[in-house]
C-alpha cells in the first residue's frame, strides 16, 4: 500500500506540478472567500487545489479524518499549525507544510491570495477539507 510520503513525492515532480496547475478539476467546492477542487482521487489518497482570495482570514479550525501536505502553487500568507507560525512565501523553505489529522490551524492570505495542492490521506471516507472541518466557519 501506498504512503501519504510516495504519493507526494510523486505528485510534486515539478513536471507534475505544472499538470496540477492547470488540471480541470473532477469535483468544485465553491465559497465567497475561493474554491476547492478536486484534482485526483485514489482510494484514502486525494489531492484537492485550493485558492483563497488576497487578505482573507482563515478562522482557527482542524480536519478530524484527513492527513495532508499542503504546497504552495502562488500567493503569500501566515499559517499557524499546532503554535508554530509560519510566513508563507513561494521559496523553497516554507511552501511544503505537513498539517497533521486533527491538529488545529489558522491562516491569512496577504496581496496576492493563496493557491495551493491539499494532498490528502483519509481516515474515512474521502470527501473535501472544507467539509470534513471543525472550528469557526470562513
Amino acid at each position: 500500500m501506498k504512503t501519504l510520503s510516495q504519493i507526494v513525492r510523486q505528485a510534486l515532480t515539478p513536471d507534475q506540478i505544472a499538470l496540477w496547475e492547470s488540471a480541470k478539476s473532477l469535483r468544485t467546492v465553491e465559497a465567497p472567500q475561493g474554491s476547492l477542487e478536486l484534482l485526483w482521487a485514489d482510494g484514502i489518497f486525494q489531492i484537492e487545489r485550493v485558492s483563497v482570495h488576497p487578505n482573507t482570514p482563515i478562522p482557527k479550525h482542524r480536519h478530524p479524518n484527513v492527513a495532508s501536505w499542503e504546497y504552495l502553487l502562488k500567493g503569500n500568507g501566515l499559517v499557524c499549525i499546532k503554535h508554530r507560525v509560519i510566513s508563507v512565501e513561494n521559496d523553497i523553505d516554507t511552501r511544503l507544510q505537513f498539517v497533521p489529522r486533527n491538529v488545529w490551524h489558522v491562516g491569512h492570505t496577504n496581496d496576492l491570495g493563496a493557491y495551493w495542492l491539499s494532498i490528502q490521506k483519509w481516515f474515512s471516507a474521502p470527501t473535501s477539507v472544507a467539509e470534513d472541518w471543525d472550528g469557526n466557519k470562513i
